[in-house]
């Protein structure tokens, strides 16, 4: 694969740019953001005060951000999406073009047009940064890294394409992901996949909330903390895209690459956390923070890697055909249970990595309190992955409808319930935050936090978990057994 291949003679990228660059479309819109960023400029450099606050440099980074982040993005979810309801990406997944070339075709090409519009912008802001904050220097850092976000959010709206059921309004949800992460500011960890900490921090904002310019207790600046978060995240979200390219029915992720996934998360979450120091006899939230994060993107994860009926049914007969019982534990094919299991070992092994500043600080409570929440993340993790596998397997396409169904009921249900007794505290049910504390800790959502807090519903919280987990791998190994036997009895059908 050669870089000639990727760009110049890709003929899905040549299709976009024929397309999105017409002139007729093109000018109208070049001259209205050269018009935008001239009054911008005119506007920023008429205040006495420009020098101190780069407030023209902000403004163009406004603009290229919604260009980029939220145009952009939402194009390509909607090429993809498109491309896929009218058949055209069976098309190129038939062709001699290779999948990288195809994921490159749309990530570089349906937001062509957001580009060239980004790159009428920059005049104006090299003109801001040698005239006032952050200088040139700065301003290179932070267009740097937000060409590495916009990639980043670009490859997940592709990814997003792929994957949805319907091709209307496919970029709406991711735009809108785009819009949250950004919205938090510099207030919460994720933020370092955006540009909006590298920017505050090169003009001198004063960063309020989780972000620290520590990685394992080493201090970085904020533009090589952002970038150590983007692109490894990039690479590994661009592999799952390339794997939608090449088929349809596969997994998103091999258990494999899942596993790396994961690994990747705890590295990038721990070196995080462990910048949260706690002081002796103050609460510090970072063991919390890691669970949950590494706990959503365990439960993302298992269902990335689990296959559907088709998939396991052709999984079981081409073992059958090899001689074997049933496909390697590791093929695309196979049932969950071992990467589920690495899933969850490397959440677990964060967790208490991530907790021990907090037990030397507080004492074995709060080890016994990281503990039951670890107990209640894993067995979520466990829920979710064996409940996508025995509804998957049993019901097929219909599955997806009671698993939603199953989770509203178990987990979303309690936390209404026990909102609901609180806001009733003292009135018709004579309620109290005890109450309401018991309810929430029947759902994992909160009830890990309230076991990691060792507040009062702990053991409540674990078995609240526990329980739902056992029958759903219960479920799930009979509805493994069901599916072997139907696909046995099928193979003998077809002979």
């Amino acid at each position: 694969m050669t870089l000639a291949e990727l760009v110049w003679e890709n003929p899905l990228l040549i299709k976009h740019v024929r397309s999105r660059l017409r002139p007729q479309q093109l000018y109208p819109m070049m001259i209205v953001v050269a018009v935008l960023c001239g009054l911008v400029m005119w506007g920023a450099y008429s205040s006495s005060d420009v020098s101190e606050t780069g407030a023209a440099f902000s403004m163009l980074l406004l603009i290229q951000g919604g260009l980029l982040l939220l145009v952009g993005t939402s194009e390509i979810a909607n090429a993809v999406a498109g491309a896929r309801a009218s058949g055209m990406l069976d098309f190129h997944r038939i062709s001699p073009q290779s999948p990288v070339a195809t994921a490159a075709g749309f990530i570089l090409g349906a937001p062509i047009r957001e580009w060239v519009l980004t790159a009428v912008t920059i005049p104006f802001s090299i003109g801001a940064c040698c005239t006032a904050k952050p200088g040139p220097l700065g301003g290179l850092v932070v267009f740097v890294v937000l060409i590495a976000s916009a990639l980043l959010f670009h490859t997940i709206a592709l990814l997003v394409g792929t994957t949805t059921p319907t091709s209307r309004s496919t970029g709406g949800p991711v735009a809108l992901l785009v819009f949250i992460l950004h919205s938090t500011g510099a207030t919460l960890p994720v933020a370092l996949f955006t540009v909006v900490p590298t920017a505050m921090a090169v003009m001198g904002v004063e960063r309020p909330g989780l972000i620290r310019d520590t990685f394992y207790m080493v201090k970085l600046p904020v533009p090589l903390l952002s970038l150590l978060h983007i692109l490894p995240m990039l690479a590994l979200v661009f592999i799952a895209g390339v794997r939608r390219m090449r088929s349809e029915r596969v997994p998103i992720y091999s258990k494999l690459q899942a596993v790396a996934f994961q690994a990747a998360m705890a590295f990038l979450v721990l070196g995080d956390v462990l910048g949260l120091a706690p002081v002796e006899g103050q609460p510090s939230f970072g063991s919390l923070i890691a669970i949950y994060l590494l706990s959503i993107s365990g439960a993302l994860l298992a269902l990335a890697c689990t296959p559907g009926a088709g998939e396991y049914a052709k999984g079981i007969w081409r073992a059958r055909k090899q001689g074997q019982a049933h496909p390697g534990a590791w093929e695309d094919r196979a049932a969950n249970w071992q990467p589920v299991a690495a899933l969850v070992g490397i959440m677990m092994v964060a967790g208490l990595l991530a907790s021990a500043p907090e037990v030397m600080a507080n004492g074995l409570e709060k080890a016994g309190a990281v503990l039951a929440s670890l107990v209640v993340a894993a067995a979520a993790v466990v829920t979710v992955a064996s409940g996508r596998q025995a509804f998957g397997l049993r019901y097929r396409k219909a599955g997806a409808g009671y698993l939603g169904l199953f989770f509203f009921v178990v987990w979303v249900l309690p936390i209404i319930v026990g909102a609901l007794l609180e806001a009733s505290k003292g009135g018709l049910l004579n309620s109290s935050s005890e109450a309401m504390k018991y309810a929430w800790a029947l759902s994992p959502l909160t009830g890990i936090g309230i076991a990691g807090n060792g507040e009062a519903g702990m053991v409540l919280a674990m078995l609240a978990s526990v329980i739902p987990a056992a029958v759903m791998m219960y479920l799930s190994r009979e509805a493994e057994q069901q599916a072997r036997k139907e696909a046995q009895e099928g193979r003998k059908l077809a002979a």
